[in-house]
């Protein structure tokens, strides 16, 4: 945790070297709590395409997964609002 603004903040360090088959279950973990909604496929994430090619990327999956996991989350639950 830090300070951002005079806000408390959690930040997530995903390290690009993360092993495969801790990424995987990770991801698959992530999606199986969001394959209720629908909002995310492991075919969505894991790649992105480098001059035609495309090359699996797993701190990117991981870091699209988390990102609309706490948005449905958000989305979902009323937060209080700190004026």
């Amino acid at each position: 945790m830090l300070r951002e603004s005079g806000r408390l903040t959690e930040v997530v360090e995903i390290d690009g070297d993360v092993p495969d088959d801790v990424a995987l279950e990770m991801e698959d973990c992530i999606c199986a709590h969001l394959a209720a909604d629908g909002a995310a496929s492991p075919a969505d994430v894991r790649a992105y395409l480098d001059a035609q090619t495309e090359r699996p990327y797993h701190a990117l999956a991981l870091t699209q997964l988390l990102i609309v996991y706490h948005l449905l989350t958000a989305q979902c639950a009323p937060q209080e609002v700190a004026t």
